[in-house]
Order: C-alpha cells, then sequence, then structure tokens
C-alpha cells in the first residue's frame, strides 16, 4: 500500500510540474534511455513488439514525463493514461511488490492494448 501512495505521490507531482528533487526525478537522464521509449512509443502500432528497457517504476515514471506528453490523466484503474505523438498509452505497473512496469498502446476504435514498452530490472 505504501509503494501505491508513494507512486500516487510521484505520478501527481509529474503530472503537475512539481519538482520535489525526488531521486528519480532528479537523476540525469542519458540521451539513448530517452530515445529508445521515445522511438518505440512514435511507431507503435497493432503490429510492434515490446522494447525492454532497465528501469524500475519511479525511472519508468521519469522517462515519460521527460517525453513531455500532450495530455496525461489516471484512467479507472489509478494507471497514468497518457497522449503522446498523436496515440494514447497506458504506463501500468506489474503488481504490488514489483518495480517493473509495462506501456501499453491504445488501439484506436478497439478495447485492445498492444504492449509497446517494458520496464524491468530482470535479467530475462
Amino acid at each position: 500500500m505504501k509503494t501505491f501512495i508513494s507512486r500516487l505521490l510521484l505520478l501527481a507531482a509529474g503530472i503537475l510540474s512539481l519538482n520535489f528533487g525526488t531521486p528519480a526525478q532528479s537523476a540525469t537522464l542519458s540521451k539513448e534511455k530517452i530515445e529508445m521509449p521515445q522511438n518505440a512509443l512514435k511507431t507503435a502500432s497493432e503490429k510492434s513488439k515490446p522494447v525492454t528497457i532497465p528501469a524500475v517504476f519511479d525511472e519508468a515514471t521519469n522517462l515519460i514525463q521527460n517525453l513531455k506528453p500532450q495530455v496525461t490523466e489516471m484512467d479507472t484503474d489509478k494507471n497514468l493514461r497518457f497522449r503522446y505523438a498523436d496515440k494514447w498509452f497506458v504506463h501500468k505497473d506489474d503488481g504490488a511488490g514489483k518495480e517493473s512496469s509495462k506501456i501499453f498502446y491504445e488501439v484506436p476504435q478497439s478495447p485492445k492494448r498492444i504492449e509497446i514498452v517494458r520496464f524491468t530490472t530482470d535479467k530475462k
């Protein structure tokens, strides 16, 4: 529960463009680390294969905020839903106690969601 609350606060801070100086937000991101999800999201389609990026949930949230999405909101399941490159995406964690998360592409006029980016520290 405390993980959920801390993630929600971090997400709210990013959405409101507040900077509390948390380690994940203040960490300098390399150009390559930003370009990987950026390229995956720009080219997202129903045929996309997921890209794996080494990052925990907080780093993933920071990466998303650095992409400067056009719109950010919370969906009904309390996941970050955002619009980037004129497409809608959902950032969802893998569950309580997990540090990994995924970004799903919302296929227009369909209930389908396609996994586009997988953030994890697993070596699988």
